[in-house]
């Protein structure tokens, strides 16, 4: 039987859509409604973007939940993951985060979304995604893995799936130890999955105009675990360099005002063989917005599209 070839657009593979903190409104609807006008069909939901509820609720009413999934019918934006996010080797807030957990899955599965993301934890306690030399040892990486043991235990007595993302801030730091951290979970981490950033790979004085070739690697070692990507930016530390002339970290921004090579990145994505093989099923890879303020939307989901153009990619049917 001879083998033809079907052609996809971009919008045939990735799934744009938009952190729903992006939006400040006092109602559920008008949330959905503020994304569903930016013309993205997915969100990565937070349950403090609710009156009254925390990124990590100990309980979510089903009223709450009846009033996303209607919010989420009548906008047509739909939930591809949730924050769930907590330290988790900060001995009080792992505690505490472990402890929800099994309530972040009911919560999540209640509106139609099995899919909850995790931060791999930092020693800075006073924020979650800030650096410390310590997330470097051998004590921390093993706090980490054992958390992440007892978090997938949960997440497949429930049923969802947990998504972790290399951030040069956290235990996990790059692809080559999320690569690892799959490994050494083995057949216990089977929920576990990745989420992509390119923006989170980079780290001073590494400069992702001179080393697109970073992205490669990632989307090389983790494609086949990857559940969402993320599409924000990095700033040029040239603009506001210190003192001393060095920098740590990458400061991030929107999508589109930074030094990222955006449309590397869509490319790479697009011919991930993991992604490509979803889009033949007609499944999109959720492609998600954050890092950037409501009145930047417009001209990063403009130039994210701009990115995406003039791409298509083959597939066998």
């Amino acid at each position: 039987m001879e083998t033809q070839s079907r052609f996809l657009q971009p919008d045939d593979v990735l799934e744009l859509g938009i952190f729903t903190k992006t939006f400040q409104r006092p109602s559920i609807d008008g949330v959905f409604e503020a994304m569903a006008c930016y013309g993205v069909s997915c969100t990565q939901w937070n349950w403090a973007c609710v009156p009254g509820l925390t990124s990590l609720p100990e309980k979510v009413p089903v009223e709450t939940s009846r009033a996303v999934r209607q919010a989420t019918r009548r906008s047509g934006v739909r939930i591809a993951a949730i924050s769930a996010t907590f330290n988790l080797i900060e001995p009080l807030a792992r505690e505490r985060g472990l402890a929800l957990l099994p309530a972040q899955a009911e919560a999540a599965m209640s509106v139609g979304c099995d899919l909850l993301t995790l931060c791999t934890g930092t020693r800075n306690e006073a924020d979650m995604w800030a650096h410390h030399p310590d997330n470097d040892t051998n004590e921390a990486w093993l706090e980490m893995l054992d958390g992440l043991r007892e978090a997938c235990r949960i997440a497949s007595r429930y049923g969802v799936r947990l998504g972790i993302e290399p951030e040069t801030a956290n235990v996990v730091s790059d692809a080559l130890r999320a690569e690892r951290v799959l490994r050494e979970l083995g057949s216990v981490g089977h929920s576990l999955s990745i989420i992509l950033d390119a923006a989170n790979l980079y780290k001073p004085p590494v400069d992702p105009r001179a080393h697109p070739n970073v992205i490669d690697d990632a989307l090389a070692r983790l494609g086949e675990h990857i559940s969402v990507a993320h599409a924000k930016d990095i700033s040029d530390p040239a603009r506001a360099l210190p003192g001393n002339g060095c920098v740590e970290h990458y400061v991030h921004t929107a999508a589109g005002a930074g030094i990222l090579p955006y449309r590397h990145y869509v490319e790479a994505l697009l011919h991930t063989p993991a992604v490509l093989a979803r889009a033949k099923a007609r499944q999109r890879l959720p492609f998600i917005l954050h890092g950037l303020d409501e009145e930047q939307v417009p001209a990063s989901i403009a130039f994210v599209r701009k990115s995406m153009e003039t791409f298509s990619v083959a597939i066998s049917v």
